[in-house]
């Protein structure tokens, strides 16, 4: 391994050619034009993604009347900065369309968690904003997500490998084409 892009002991990434001509060595029986480490890779990703979601999305649920997606929207606008974010913006967080969010944001917004707003400098956009029972909401429920994402995630590696999971996983270009 090379210092380089990904940092020390991180190869930087292969380029397509290299990829694809790993690829080629060994195919995949039941996904052509994948080796089976990719395959593993990609499903594994796939799989262990949709399982924790449902199991986050169950327990937040159950215990804070709060979905995921939920969390995850009040969790953005807790971190922006100027106190919201333009509904663009939100959508773009939680790979949304903008109909999807409107959804979203008016149920938020009838529990009382969060709040629309005029933008202050374009009359047409619209910005949102979490109350202050949002950010209780937020801090009572962060505290399930944690224990869960430690129990059936962040427990089965360790710091070293977490730290290059995160070098890896930053690699990946995630900007989504939501609209």
């Amino acid at each position: 391994m090379t210092a380089g892009v990904g940092g020390p002991g991180v190869a930087p990434p292969r380029s397509r050619d290299q990829a694809s001509t790993a690829a080629s060595a060994e195919e995949s029986p039941t996904c052509p034009g994948m080796s089976p480490a990719e395959e593993a890779a990609w499903f594994g990703l796939l799989r262990v993604i949709g399982a924790l979601s449902k199991a986050l999305d169950a327990e937040l649920t159950r215990a804070h009347r709060l979905p995921l997606r939920s969390f995850e929207a009040l969790f953005h606008l807790s971190r922006a900065e100027g106190g919201g974010l333009g509904m663009g913006d939100l959508a773009r967080a939680l790979q949304l369309s903008l109909s999807g969010l409107s959804r979203l944001v008016d149920r938020l917004e009838e529990d009382g968690l969060l709040r629309r707003e005029a933008s202050a400098t374009d009359a047409r956009a619209v910005r949102v904003g979490i109350t202050d029972a949002g950010v209780r909401h937020l801090h009572a429920a962060a505290q399930t997500h944690v224990e869960l994402v430690r129990a059936r995630f962040l427990s089965h590696f360790t710091a070293a490998e977490l730290a290059l999971l995160g070098e890896f996983l930053g690699r990946i270009e995630t900007e989504p084409a939501c609209s």
